[in-house]
This record gives C-alpha cells, sequence and structure tokens, in this order.
C-alpha cells in the first residue's frame, strides 16, 4: 500500500504578500509567489512545523539558468544564488520557536530520525537535533579529531518525496512500490534487485528527487539536503577554544589539517550570548587566555576571542548533553580527552553542507565559520558576493561552491570545494583537492564507490566503470546511508 505523506506548511496570508512587497533584496526576490504542491496550513501552537524557504530568494531558480552559470564557470552569478540559498534557508521562520526563541527557516525541517525512522514529519515538539559522528561515507571524523558532531535536514519536499512510496520496475516487467525510507520491504535494495534483464546502467537509478520550476505566481520546489556540523562551547565563565580555519599551513600536520591540528583558535565567551554588528575578531589577551577551558586534543597556539552571539549556537539540555557525549564514547582508550557536554553548555555550528536540486546533479555549497572574513588565500573560499540579504550572525560564515565538476564545459580543470571541518579529515580522497558534486554522484545502492584516488578528472556519472549493475541513488547518501541493510 502506498503511502502517502503531506507535511503541513505555514501561511501568513495577505499578511506576508504585503511584507514581501514591501521588502527588497539584492538577490532578486520573487513577489507574491507561492509554493507549488506543497499543502500550506497554520501550526497549532507548541509545535513546529517545517517551513519551506519563503519567497523572495531566487529559490528554486530555473534550471536551464543555473545550469548555464555552471556551464559557463559563472562564478558571481554562482555565488550570488548560493548566497541567496544561505539568506532564505536562515531567515527567521513565521512559526517555529523553541525555548521561547525563533527559529530559523532550516531548524524547523525534519531530520535523519523523521525521515528515515518514522511515517511522518508533519509537526516537530523540539527541533530535531540527533547527534551523530559526521560521516563522508564509508570514513567518519578521525579519533585524534576534536569532539565534531552532525546530523541532516531535510526540507519539506525533500522529507515528503522520501515518505511517500515511488514507484519503480519488476523483475518481470511490471511495477511497484519502493521505500526509498529503507524502513520497510520493498526497499531501494530490493529496487535494485528488480530491475529487468538488460537494463542500461544510466537508467538504473532511483526516482528523481522534487523540482518544480517556478513559473508566474508560482514559487515552485526543489528538494534540499543539509548537514550542519558542531562544536562544544562549555556554559560558565570560562572561555572554550574552537579552531579556527587559517588554511592547511597554519596546522601541525599540513597534508592532512583536521580541525585538531589547527594552531588558530577562538576563544567564545558564553557571557556574552547575543549577536553584535560590526564586531571584528580580535587578539585575545593574556587575561582571556588564562581563562580559557583546557582541552588537551586541540593544537591551539594563537588565539582569537569573540562572544558566544558572533556563532549560531543553541544550550544543550540534559538529554541533549547526554547524545553529543555518546557520539564518542566509543573512542579508543589512548585518544586525548574530549570535553564532556552538561546542561547547559552550548552547540556552535562551525560547518554546514547544502545541496539543492535546482539541477539534475545537484548544486553544492558548504558554508563555515570565518568570522565574516575570507579564508586566507581564499582557500577554499569567503564572503565575496555575499548578499545583503543575509542577516545577523549568518554573515559570519564564509562558503565555497560547485555546481559543475570542471571549470565549465569547455574545461579539463577541476572545481575544488571543500569544509574546512569535513574533509581535511584523514581517509578522504584528496580532501584537500575535492569538490561536493564528485563525491555524491558515488552514492550507489548494491555496490561499493569507487572513489578515485586524486580528483583531477571528472567522475561519469552513470558509467558502468564506476557503478556496475548498482542502482544510482540521484546523489543522495542519505538514502543510500539509510537502506536495510546499511
Amino acid at each position: 500500500m502506498k503511502k502517502t505523506i503531506h507535511i503541513r506548511e505555514p501561511v501568513l496570508c495577505a499578511l506576508v504578500m504585503v511584507l514581501l512587497l514591501a521588502a527588497g533584496c539584492t538577490g532578486g526576490r520573487q513577489e507574491g509567489m507561492k509554493p507549488e504542491a506543497e499543502t500550506m496550513e497554520a501550526t497549532t501552537s507548541g509545535n513546529i512545523v517545517p517551513e519551506p524557504i519563503p519567497a523572495g530568494f531566487d529559490f528554486p531558480a530555473l534550471r536551464a539558468t543555473v545550469q548555464s552559470w555552471a556551464n559557463a564557470n559563472d562564478t558571481t552569478s554562482i555565488r550570488t544564488h548560493a548566497w541567496n540559498i544561505w539568506a532564505g534557508m536562515t531567515t527567521t521562520s513565521q512559526h517555529g520557536s523553541f525555548n521561547g526563541q525563533a527559529l530559523p527557516v532550516w531548524e524547523t525541517w525534519c531530520g535523519t530520525e523523521e525521515v528515515f525512522g518514522s511515517t511522518d514529519c508533519e509537526s516537530l515538539l523540539a527541533p530535531s537535533r540527533n547527534f551523530v559522528p559526521p560521516s563522508q561515507t564509508s570514513h567518519s571524523i578521525p579519533a585524534e579529531d576534536p569532539q565534531v558532531v552532525s546530523f541532516n535536514k531535510f526540507n519539506p519536499s525533500m522529507a515528503t518525496f522520501v515518505l511517500t512510496e515511488q514507484s519503480g520496475p519488476t523483475k518481470s516487467g511490471g511495477t511497484q512500490n519502493y521505500d526509498y525510507s529503507g524502513q520497510t520491504a520493498p526497499d531501494v535494495n530490493d529496487l535494485n534487485n528488480n530491475w529487468p534483464a538488460g537494463t542500461d546502467i544510466s537508467d538504473r537509478k532511483i526516482n528523481e528527487t522534487p523540482y518544480t520550476p517556478p513559473s508566474t505566481g508560482v514559487q515552485g520546489v526543489a528538494a534540499m539536503e543539509t548537514k550542519p556540523v558542531f562544536l562544544l562551547v562549555k556554559g560558565g565563565t570560562q572561555l572554550t577554544p574552537v579552531p579556527f580555519w587559517q588554511g592547511p599551513t597554519a596546522s601541525i600536520e599540513p597534508s592532512v589539517p583536521v580541525p585538531a591540528t589547527w594552531t588558530t583558535c577562538t576563544l567564545f565567551d558564553p557571557s556574552e550570548p547575543t549577536w553584535t554588528s560590526g564586531f571584528t575578531l580580535q587578539n585575545a589577551t593574556q587575561a582571556q587566555i588564562n581563562n580559557k577551558v583546557s582541552d588537551p586534543s586541540l593544537s591551539c597556539k594563537n588565539y582569537k576571542y569573540a562572544p558566544l552571539g558572533q556563532i549560531f549556537h543553541f544550550e544543550l539540555d540534559a538529554d541533549g548533553a547526554a547524545a553529543w557525549n555518546q557520539v564518542s564514547a566509543g573512542a579508543p582508550p589512548d585518544t586525548p580527552q574530549k570535553l564532556t557536554a552538561v546542561a547547559g553548555d552550548y552547540a556552535v555550528l562551525v560547518a554546514m553542507h547544502v545541496n539543492t536540486k535546482e539541477i539534475l546533479n545537484w548544486t553544492w555549497q558548504t558554508f563555515w565559520w570565518q568570522a565574516g572574513e575570507n579564508a586566507p588565500n581564499y582557500d577554499p573560499g569567503g564572503v565575496g558576493s555575499q548578499t545583503n540579504n543575509i542577516e545577523g550572525v549568518w554573515t559570519t560564515y564564509a562558503m565555497c561552491a560547485v555546481y559543475l565538476q570542471t571549470q565549465g564545459t569547455g574545461s579539463s580543470a577541476m572545481n575544488v570545494c571543500y569544509n574546512p571541518y569535513l574533509e581535511t579529515a584523514f581517509g578522504v580522497a584528496a580532501g584537500l583537492k575535492s569538490n561536493c558534486m564528485s563525491c555524491h554522484g558515488q552514492a550507489i545502492v548494491g555496490g561499493s564507490p569507487n572513489y578515485p584516488a586524486t580528483y583531477t578528472s571528472p567522475i561519469k556519472f552513470n558509467s558502468g566503470s564506476y557503478y556496475g549493475s548498482a542502482t544510482t541513488a540521484d546523489f543522495s547518501w542519505a538514502i543510500q546511508g539509510n537502506q536495510v541493510p546499511k
């Protein structure tokens, strides 16, 4: 039986229309647009209802337009669009709040627990923050790294897609429904085993994740996946060091510069939790250094100072602290002692992968906390082209983006885009020269990813030499990784 799951969306009717018409931004806001193919309904008091990126942020954009930017290596248009996505997903939600604080739009979205472990995600009593080690496909952040934790979030379009059974073939040439969430049979593993004999590798794929183009009066929709990544800041009166990216050379291991090896750290002050406009990162004073929390897992030699309000953060309750501590519970005995979380400590957002189904091979942008500065040598990116519709603490993040593996259709030079908190780890093939699209193109069910030793040439998507007789998962490691057996 096909299960149809509707995710309710908030609507503000005429009031929102008036506000949008009065608003302006550099990102080409689309006034008066409404989402297509997503049921909109007001939330009940106390519940968090997943909200899409609202109108006004050029999301989703026309597929042909975005692909033309990629083909021409139009980095200015690509970066502007990536920043508008960031602005839209970080804008304040209309109905989502928790503990008296309004949530950004992306924090209203369902996570892995709801999308791959339940039958709906109509509403949440609390933001979905189910901490896990950040797995980059078959590997994880190593034991030598600081206690980096993460989870996944899926926008309403993507969540609805996964939670609605999808039609696919049978060996006899008929059709049946498959559960892409991997909770019940038949799932994507069964789909992989049911392709009729002779099915070409290019056709051995799951159904396309959602994309509906914008049109007159209709905003359109596109699937989105995100991976927020966090580190711990202790509550109380002491300052907590957090690794601050200053390039591979500012590491005791330049060839594999995981955050634990970075020699520059920011001391975050929990007594200053409010965002302040115009703050500039400063060198820490000796008194501030003397008042820091000791973290022997880090390699800090140089210290900056920042109020806690200069980075997105949320306070951990007892359950959140226990979940945080569970992430590294299996670390080897000789691992340097990491900070232990307790209620009243803070999770600070140091990084986030964001991908959207606006083009067939998805758009890829990744963000990390850089105090509103460019990374040294712009490696792997910075704040260039940041639009003025990004507000508050969200302006402190840097970004790089990849919408094509190569630097234009006529180029053999590969695009490089990695996140300093994720792809610098041991075990990542040429992490400092990698890009998101080439990595996610290896998401398959029924086989093993055939990772290249280097990223010097494009992956040939839907090629038998890479995928054999497997089923491609539309660039989604989330769908691939949540099938049973795992």
